[in-house]
């Protein structure tokens, strides 16, 4: 981000001499200033993402710890991928209407399509529940699972201390052990605590170019 410009004033002078004309402030500056606020907001935008996203990572698998909420993260991130490059890791097309973001791939999207995450509602806010509130530490540890999901490196060494299975890698969804069955999802199953992850990616319609 870059830093808050200094300006300097114009100094009017009073008295019976003729008063200096002021001098416009230069065109830089103006940009300046409005890039400055541009940069502001956007970086607001971001980190009200962020901490949304956080949020629903903690909501979803705070009882399963960094480990669990590090796959949830990984899900969501892998949708975000798959999405965007029109395909999944073995190369097959994932469609305009998969995961039901009709072909939208920035996170809210992701976290609000319909039917996707029970801990999101539509307009983007998380459900949070009244009776048992996150925690600063469920935040803190969602955060941290957050940063090695989008870190391939530290994924995969999380992955090899938990014996997680290949599938780990490439997850793209999750329900809970007593949701109801969808075989849709039953593609690269494995079960991590209270939920089953899948690979699947959900889709029936073609995406037209």
């Amino acid at each position: 981000m870059a830093d808050k410009q200094e300006f300097v004033p114009v100094i009017r002078v009073g008295g019976p001499a003729p008063k200096p004309k002021a001098q416009p402030k230069p065109a830089a500056t103006n940009v300046g200033t409005k890039e400055y606020g541009a940069q502001r907001a956007e970086q607001a935008r971001r980190d009200k993402i962020v901490g949304t996203l956080v949020d629903a990572i903690a909501l979803e698998a705070r009882g399963e710890g960094v480990p669990g909420m590090a796959l949830v993260a990984k899900s969501i991130i892998n949708r975000q991928k798959y999405l965007r490059d029109k395909q999944d890791w073995e190369g097959v097309p994932v469609y305009k209407n998969a995961y039901l973001t009709d072909g939208k791939t920035d996170i809210m999207s992701i976290l609000t399509a319909k039917d996707q995450y029970q801990v999101m509602n539509r307009d983007g806010t998380p459900r949070y529940d009244k009776q048992n509130p996150l925690t600063d530490q469920d935040r803190i540890n969602a955060r941290n699972a957050l940063g090695i999901a989008l870190n391939a490196e530290k994924y995969a060494q999380l992955a090899q201390q938990e014996q997680w299975p290949e599938e780990a890698m490439y997850i793209t969804g999750f329900r809970t052990r007593t949701a109801k069955d969808d075989p849709s999802q039953n593609i690269g199953n494995f079960l991590y605590g209270n939920h089953i992850f899948n690979t699947a990616t959900g889709t029936a319609k073609p995406y037209k170019k």
